[in-house]
This record gives structure tokens, sequence and C-alpha cells, in this order.
């Protein structure tokens, strides 16, 4: 209700959701371009008083409390209008950071993944804290996984693309397991994205056999198993799909 008693009277009812971290409404309006001839969206932000926030070509933002990325930090993702560049304002509308990314991400832990496209073309990483300070400047990785708990990020190489994982601590990154021939990190699949209870997944770029290993903070590898995870390690245990036992049978 407060959304719609803030939209100017011309408007066609826009699609409306809240966003329930930062407590703030989403109206997204949708308007034929005839230069491109597609459909262009954009997204207005209002506060639960009706107040404007502002005007955005995309909007991130937690719209629920997940459990991977820690406590809300209290800023949302949004794309300038003018630029197209990503940039992050705090749930009043006031600009935290410069509107200086090609990409970026929700923070997790007190970190985000931000991203800058290199001459020819190719996206390279960094990481800013929620003060819009840079920890890494982002053109430095290839690829950059969300922050955990324990402070890690896994992190693949520009020149390699072999992985490996910071430690992030006091606004500061540190290789904590250097990428290696024997693990590379795969940013396609959410359950290896980051550590949990101080253990995460990873995967040898030699194994043909589709085996997997469980590392612990310092690279160790505490056990390895065959099979496709579902989510991640809670209380001491991990779901797998299709897990292959010792017999050679597999099961759930």
């Amino acid at each position: 209700t407060h959304a719609y008693k803030a939209l100017p009277d011309d408007w066609d009812i826009p699609q409306v959701s809240y966003l329930t971290c930062a407590g703030v409404y989403s109206a997204r309006e949708v308007e034929y371009d005839e230069t491109t001839k597609k459909d262009v969206s954009s997204f207005t932000l209002l506060d639960r008083d009706g107040k404007t926030l502002g005007t955005y070509s995309d909007v991130k933002e937690q719209s629920t409390i997940h459990a991977g990325a820690g406590p809300f930090c209290g800023l949302i993702c949004v794309q300038d209008q003018m630029t197209g560049k990503w940039g992050y304002i705090d749930t009043s509308g006031k600009r935290v950071t410069d509107f200086a990314y090609d990409s970026a991400e929700l923070f997790s832990y007190g970190y985000a993944v931000v991203g800058t496209k290199d001459a020819d073309g190719a996206m390279r990483y960094g990481l800013i804290d929620t003060s819009g300070d840079v920890v890494i400047a982002p053109d430095t990785y290839s690829g950059l996984g969300d922050c955990s708990e324990e402070g890690m990020v896994a992190f693949s190489d520009a020149s390699t693309n072999k992985g490996g994982y910071l430690k992030v601590a006091d606004g500061k990154a540190t290789v904590a397991i250097q990428p290696t021939s024997n693990y590379y990190r795969d940013f396609y699949y959410n359950w290896g994205e980051m550590f949990h209870e101080g253990l995460a997944i990873v995967r040898g770029d030699q194994s043909s056999s589709g085996e997997l290993s469980v590392i612990d903070t310092s690279g160790a590898v505490r056990f390895t198993f065959t099979g496709s995870p579902y989510g991640s390690f809670a209380d001491g245990y991990l779901a797998v799909n299709d897990y292959k036992r010792s017999d050679g049978t597999t099961g759930n």
C-alpha cells in the first residue's frame, strides 16, 4: 500500500516487491525502447513511508535472510541508469560507493565481489568492504566466490585459472590455500562457493571419476567421495545424491 501511494498517477500498475532485509519496496516498470526495439526495465525503490529512494536499471538485494551470506549489512546493490555501472546504496537511498563496476554481487559476511572488464572485454574481479573501501583491486582475479563466515574466499588465478582460497580479515586479503594443479574452484555450483563449518568441497582437475575432496581451512584433505552434494555442511552432515559406496553401489 505504501509503495502504490508513492507512485506517479500516470504510471501503469507496475510489479511491486518487498525487499525484506532492506525494508524497502521495489517497483518495476517496463517500457518499450523504439531504438533498440526491446523492453527496458527500471526499478524504483521506495521506503515504507512511500518516499522515493531512487530509480535504477537493476537491483540486487536479499529478499530473505540467506544463511550462507550472514546478517544483512544494510546495503543494496544497484545499477545506474545512465552508465550501466553498478554500485551500492544504503536503505535511506544514500550512495555508499561510486557506480564504478561492470558487475557487483551481494555482500557476504562484510565483503562483496565486484568486477571490471579488461582491455579484451574479459571480466576480472576484486573485493570491497561495507564502507566501499577496496580490499582487492577489481581487476585481479578471473573468478571470486562469496566470503564465508570463516573469512575464506575462493579465487581463480587470472593467468592459470587454477583455484585456491584467500583469507580475509581486518580489511586485508592473503592467500590461505595456494592455487595448485590438484584442485580448481568450480564457480558454477552453489555447494562449492564457500566454506561452511570449516569445510569446503573441491574437485580435482585431473579427476575423470567425479571424485570430490573435502578440505579444511588449511587446505588439508579430510576425506574424498563420489556423488552429487546437495547444499552445504550443516551440523557436521552433508546431503549427497548418487553417493558411491565402497561396495560399488550408489544411493542418496
